[in-house]
């Protein structure tokens, strides 16, 4: 499994990570900003949402932290 931090205050909501990795990065209505999808999310704390991926989406997530404009989104490899 991979570990996912993505950092609400950073993100502007662009979009971007949501159709990169669908059903992975999905937009929290709420506030206009990335969350991840249910089945990933371990919890929430400090405007930072920490999920946990399989390693088989990796090359997905991968590539919408690498186009995320303001940096919001970070891996931790295992």
């Amino acid at each position: 499994m991979i570990k996912i931090v993505i950092d609400k205050e950073k993100c502007i909501g662009c979009g971007a990570c949501w159709v990169i990795a669908p059903g992975i990065f999905i937009e929290d209505k709420s506030m206009g900003k990335t969350t991840l999808s249910s089945q990933y999310i371990l919890g929430e704390r400090e405007n930072k949402v920490y999920g946990e991926i399989p390693r088989e989406l990796y090359d997905k997530v991968s590539k919408a932290e690498k186009n995320c404009p303001t940096y919001a989104i970070s891996i931790e490899e295992q």
